[in-house]
Formats: C-alpha cells, sequence, structure tokens
C-alpha cells in the first residue's frame, strides 16, 4: 500500500512539474513578446508638422537688428498655415499672469497684426486660445516645459487660428525682450512633418501577464511545499520502519 502511494504520488508530482514547465514557457514567451510590443501592443502614431519661426528684434544693447529662424516649434491639430506679426506677451487684466486663462489686458493689444505669446498651465489651452481669437490676434505662441510631450495636443476644440507649441526655454527668452520693451516680430512658417512613434499599451494584456506572473509563483511556491512535505514524510516513514 505505501508502496502504491509513493508511486502515485511520484506520478502526480510528474505531472505537475510537466504543467509547470509548460506554462513557465508560454509566460515567458507572452512575456518576450510584451517587451517587444508584439503581443496586442503594436505601435502608435502621430503625425505633426514642425513650426518654423523667424524672430526679428533690434538688439537693446547693440542697436543692431537681430533675426533668427529656427524650426523651433509645433502646431498645433488646429490650423497650419502662415502668420506674422508683432509679439505680445499677454497678461490678465491685474497684469500678475501670463497664462492666457483670463480675458486680456485690452491696453497691450496693438492696433496692427500680433502674435500672442502665452504661458502653458492653469487651465486648459483651448480657453487661452478662445481669449486670443476674441482679441483677433493672427496666431499664438504657446511656450511650455511640457514642449516634448504629447499631451499638448489639442482634442476638445479646434480654432481658425495658427496655434504654435514651443519650448519653455525659447519662450521666456522672447517674454524677456518683449518685457523689456523690445518690439519682436515674429513669422511663422510651415516647417516639416514628422511622425512620432510610441508603444500603443494595450492594459489588458499588462494584466493578464501581470496576473499570470502572479499565479506563476503561487504554483512554484506550493510546488515547492509540496515537494518537501513529501520528502519529509517519506524519509519519516523509512526512519520508523527501519
Amino acid at each position: 500500500m505505501s508502496c502504491y502511494l509513493n508511486y502515485s504520488v511520484s506520478k502526480l508530482f510528474g505531472w505537475c512539474w510537466w504543467f509547470y514547465f509548460l506554462l513557465l514557457v508560454v509566460l515567458m514567451d507572452c512575456f518576450g513578446s510584451v517587451v517587444n510590443c508584439e503581443f496586442t501592443y503594436g505601435y502608435g502614431a502621430q503625425e505633426y508638422t514642425l513650426a518654423l519661426i523667424n524672430i526679428t528684434y533690434t538688439h537693446p544693447v547693440t542697436g543692431k537688428i537681430h533675426s533668427e529662424k529656427n524650426e523651433i516649434g509645433k502646431f498645433t491639430s488646429g490650423k497650419i498655415g502662415s502668420a506674422n506679426g508683432v509679439v505680445v506677451h499677454v497678461s490678465s487684466n491685474n497684469h500678475t499672469m501670463h497664462d492666457g486663462c483670463n480675458p486680456f489686458d485690452s491696453e497691450i493689444i496693438p492696433h496692427e497684426p500680433w502674435i500672442a505669446l502665452i504661458a502653458h498651465g492653469y487651465c486648459r489651452d483651448t480657453i487661452k486660445l478662445q481669449h486670443a481669437v476674441e482679441n483677433n490676434a493672427s496666431a499664438a505662441i504657446i511656450y511650455s516645459n511640457e514642449y516634448n510631450s504629447f499631451g499638448l495636443q489639442l482634442h476638445h476644440q479646434v480654432f481658425d487660428l495658427v496655434a504654435v507649441f514651443i519650448s519653455e526655454e525659447e519662450g521666456e527668452k522672447i517674454a524677456a525682450l518683449v518685457d523689456n520693451g523690445t518690439r519682436v516680430d515674429i513669422h511663422i512658417s510651415v516647417g516639416t512633418p514628422n511622425t512620432f512613434r510610441y508603444a500603443n499599451i494595450n492594459r489588458t494584456s499588462v494584466l493578464f501577464v501581470s496576473i499570470s506572473f502572479i499565479i506563476l509563483m503561487i504554483i512554484s511556491l506550493a510546488w515547492l511545499v509540496f515537494y518537501y512535505v513529501q520528502r519529509f514524510r517519506y524519509i519519516h516513514a523509512k526512519d520508523i520502519l527501519a
């Protein structure tokens, strides 16, 4: 009877081992596929167009006309085209904020084509652009430290307004000139189209693989406990028989 029981236990133990090995192979294959973005992950792509920005101003120290032209901006998902005008670093009626979340101070709006320079944050960018449209701006430039993030793309409302995102560093350089009383003229034109590729993570797949590994760890622990319990019982029975 004892021999038959030991044989049955050994047979069950063997089947458990093969099941464990098969599950391990399958999960490792799934995990490798997820890492390589092949297991229902795929890749997402976002199209965007760079903005070619020509900045012209008279240097406040040398008095010489300075001009620079670089692809330092990205068009939003709204209107893509050309625009030009004098730069206005917009501010609220109390002259304390430059985020454009409140109605612009009407006293700073010129009677010529102008471009609104607006700091990112504190409210949705659609609100900022709405204020620019209401004040007849030729374009809007939003500067942000999230320039390289595609979270700045507009998804709620599209305006018939040229709107460009630039980096916080570039925006603060232009803002410093304007705030010092320097007239800055900007011409925006269409630059190079680009495609940004990113991992389109499928949360269901991540959850599946995570739960599977947890189950695998539980099975591993149960397998080890079962193995050592049976081994202890076998050694104990052998000692009794001896």
